[in-house]
């Protein structure tokens, strides 16, 4: 059998590229056109190509060479010996290039083995991918793994896993990751780059808060609350958080200060049992439901007053009237402001404008930058902060930025709220700092470099670190992102592995043909489908519908359409009494009878 010359796919060139080679370039062959990002010499050449008559492409496209087929292509493996793929030639070649002294017979040996690998027609191969798979999974007990040790980074593994993966296909998997290789003497500057991608919350800086509360009783009757932040110094997390203290402090007056207060509001909305004694009842309870302002609050009552306020017992009703009126006034103009608290995205998207700015800023110009706007961003600091009606007070540490001070009034017709639990649940969920949809990252040594994996993904965030890290490497395990980022066949392999990763934690191996195949199966229309009834949604087979899940409304669906089924499927053919078209009964035959 002739084969092809080893180096020949070198030589082989097109009629075109014959034809550029003849014809003399008349452009500037280093500049490059923008819209095409291809050289002005390739358009200039090719615009002549495209003009060029018949005749004259006939001539290159004789003297050009074609990148011959391979022998599987016209010779099948099954019944012409010796017909095997090119990279199981060249693995023989290198052997016996390698092993001179080894048998003559290699060859013959491996043709041979080729040949039983095969699979034979009508071999049922979806049913024993299926039992590779489902066999082995009922010996993984194991739901989640530490990642090589360590407890801040979990990996979802088991039969979670495979329900995300195989029955599933979802977009939002448990644990999202990224791993990355560290290019060659980038290891300092990666180091800078996982700081930066860590996320702060206000709890990892916070060292603690006192609450100190006492009743005050002019101008009006209100609870007093004394709050007195204190952050760890930057020393205590700058190897793992890339904020500086002024930065907290400025996130404090501007985010914080304002969620705090929404939050003490409606952990309050209930009112007290204080209530005002007056001679016009009627004109009193309306004047306090229709004016909700602190200062106006107290005049209404003091003009209304003809004994001094106390606290007394009202009965059952009083009470249930009067929350039902004060909610009643308000409920419109709070509805809002409840719902946007209630809003994760609130809480967990507030970042600084500078996030996005370069990957590690000097010290020395962080500290010009604050030097030089430090009177403006004082100002603006503490004004934000006064401009509320319950602030009373607020101080902070004006050279180290490592405290503040806020005391504020709360009025007595609000239940007490309890702050230090509002605190600590707030403070678990502002974030000062965070690149989106990622938590952390750390860096671990990998087979052949060193790699960045983090918790959380955002591919288009990466690409602007291509000189850290070697993009052409980069694996994530969320399936739909790679195939939204680098194409459904990209997915295809990312499914292979990661069932691969499922099943090697427990010492499993399953043949990569059958994973394969269902990754295949899985993506064969371009998408990630799953393997359950919404995969099933595209069959051309209603009865192999019905006969998976939800009979009726596959029923009804095809009935209403008017599908036919070609009993094509081996679910369908079982349904009617026929044999499936597998094994033996992939063909028929016919005995000569004499």
């Amino acid at each position: 059998m002739e084969k092809q010359i080893p180096g020949e796919a070198k030589r082989i060139r097109s009629a075109f590229a014959e034809f550029s080679g003849d014809t003399p370039t008349k452009v500037n062959s280093l500049e490059v056109n923008p819209k095409t990002g291809r050289s002005i010499e390739y358009d200039y050449k090719r615009k002549l190509w495209r003009k060029a008559d018949e005749e004259t492409k006939e001539q290159y496209r004789k003297i050009s060479t074609r990148c011959p087929d391979p022998t599987t292509a016209i010779y099948k493996q099954d019944n012409c010996y010796g017909s095997v793929s090119e990279r199981l030639e060249k693995i023989v070649e290198e052997y016996k290039r390698k092993y001179p002294n080894s048998k003559a017979a290699i060859d013959d040996i491996i043709y041979i083995k080729n040949l039983k690998a095969l699979v034979a027609p009508g071999e049922p191969v979806g049913l024993l991918a299926a039992q590779s798979i489902g066999e082995p999974s009922t010996q993984m007990t194991l739901n989640t793994f530490h990642f090589a040790g360590r407890g801040e980074m979990n990996v979802t593994l088991g039969i979670p896993r495979l329900r995300e993966i195989l029955m599933l296909a979802s977009a939002n998997i448990k644990t999202p990751s990224m791993d990355i290789p560290i290019n060659l003497n980038q290891t300092k500057n990666a180091d800078k780059l996982r700081i930066k991608l860590n996320r702060v919350t206000l709890a990892d800086i916070l060292q603690f808060v006192n609450v100190k509360t006492k009743l005050v009783l002019r101008p009006e009757r209100a609870y007093q609350y004394k709050l007195r932040f204190q952050f760890l110094p930057r020393e205590a997390y700058q190897d793992d958080f890339c904020v500086r203290p002024k930065k907290v402090l400025k996130y404090m007056s501007q985010v914080f200060f304002k969620l705090l207060f929404r939050a003490v509001i409606k952990s309050s909305k209930s009112r007290a049992t204080l209530i005002d004694v007056s001679e016009d009842k009627g004109s009193s309870d309306k004047n306090l439901d229709e004016d909700d302002s602190r200062n106006e609050t107290g005049e209404q009552s003091r003009k209304g007053k003809s004994t001094n306020s106390v606290e007394v017992d009202s009965s059952d009703d009083e009470n249930a009237n009067d929350d039902v009126d004060a909610t009643g006034t308000k409920l419109k103009s709070r509805k809002q402001d409840e719902t946007e608290y209630d809003d994760p995205e609130d809480l967990e998207e507030i970042q600084d404008a500078g996030d996005d700015d370069e990957l590690v800023d000097s010290e020395n110009e962080d500290e010009d930058q604050q030097d030089s706007g430090k009177t403006d961003t004082v100002d603006a600091m503490t004004e934000t902060v006064l401009s509320n009606d319950m602030v009373q007070e607020y101080t902070y540490d004006k050279e180290k930025h490592l405290w503040c001070k806020l005391t504020f009034n709360l009025n007595m017709k609000y239940k007490k709220p309890d702050i230090s639990s509002i605190i600590r649940e707030l403070a678990g969920k502002c974030i000062v700092h965070q690149v989106q949809n990622i938590k952390r990252a750390i860096i671990y040594k990998g087979e052949d470099s060193q790699l960045l994996k983090t918790d959380g993904i955002n591919i288009v965030e990466m690409f602007k670190y291509n000189d850290i890290l070697d993009l052409n490497r980069l694996y994530s395990n969320d399936i739909h992102a790679i195939a939204k980022t680098y194409g459904i066949e990209a997915a295809a392999q990312v499914i292979i592995k990661e069932v691969t990763n499922v099943f090697k934690v427990y010492g499993i191996t399953v043949d990569r043909r059958h994973l394969s195949l269902i990754a295949d199966y899985m993506t064969f229309n371009g998408s990630f489908q799953p393997l359950s009834r919404k995969g099933m949604e595209h069959s051309s087979s209603p009865l192999q519908q019905m006969s998976f899940e939800s009979c009726l409304q596959f029923l009804k669906n095809a009935a209403g359409s008017g599908l036919v089924d070609e009993l094509n499927s081996p679910s369908s053919r079982l349904m009617v009494g026929l044999p499936v078209r597998n094994g033996t009964g992939a063909f028929e035959l016919l005995t000569k009878i004499n």
